[in-house]
């Protein structure tokens, strides 16, 4: 934060993973920080691999964990 204010940044492109934008998101807002999202897609369209879906439930699993971990620090 302190380093967009010294350079006096007013708005940045924020790119992160798709499932990842909305807690980042909230990051920001709560930081007063005014960004752009830019999610970029993580898994192909098809994920009929088990092995692909195991991995994905899991990922979006521990990301809905940390958005109440995050919310309980007062982070979001």
């Amino acid at each position: 934060m302190t380093i967009l204010k010294e350079q006096n940044v007013n708005n940045s492109l924020l790119v992160t993973s798709s499932y990842h934008m909305y807690r980042s998101l909230a990051i920001c807002k709560k930081l007063g920080v005014d960004v752009y999202p830019a999610p970029v897609p993580c898994y192909e369209k098809s994920i009929f691999h088990a092995t692909l879906r195991t991995r994905f439930i899991l990922e979006i699993l521990r990301e809905y964990g940390a958005i109440v971990y995050f919310w309980f620090k007062g982070w979001i």
